[in-house]
């Protein structure tokens, strides 16, 4: 640039005494809302489920949909469902002295919205709790007529 036309350009002056705001980061407007429910199914056993959703009360994600049972003074997890990984799957506990989980898509729903999962985990749990605290005891060598 020539000095012809650096003489042109005009500086913006700014007086001292003039605060200018900081600037302000962004906040996402997506924020999940993280909703926990819990009913009992007798007085030693519950399901419990936790889901998240957007601002227009969509499902955005299923965190847990779990069958627990209440054995030696702690609640042990049988059964549970999840969308971690972007479809609903079974995490199954193996035994009371093997505390892991067995992942399995076997008859679990595959198609529909999140929230069509979510009401199907519930009501299989519903409807087969009794089946899936047979397998665990069996699996952990208790006596189901003892518990």
């Amino acid at each position: 640039m020539s000095k012809k036309f650096r003489s042109h350009i005009k500086k913006l002056a700014i007086p001292r005494d003039i605060i200018l705001p900081a600037k302000q980061n962004k906040v996402p407007e997506n924020h999940d809302l993280r909703i926990d429910h819990e009913f009992s199914l007798s007085e030693t056993e519950r399901v419990k489920y936790i889901y998240t959703h957007d601002n227009n009360k969509k499902i955005t994600n299923i965190v847990c949909v779990s069958y627990d049972i209440y054995i030696n003074k702690e609640w042990i997890t049988i059964i549970f469902y999840d969308s971690e990984h972007g479809f609903l799957h079974r995490h199954e506990t193996i035994s009371l002295e093997n505390r892991n989980d067995v992942i399995t898509e076997e008859q679990v729903k595959k198609r529909g919205q999140k929230k069509d999962w979510l009401t199907w985990a519930i009501k299989d749990i519903q409807k087969r709790y009794i089946y899936y605290k047979k397998l665990f005891f069996k699996r952990s060598n208790i006596d189901i007529d003892a518990s």
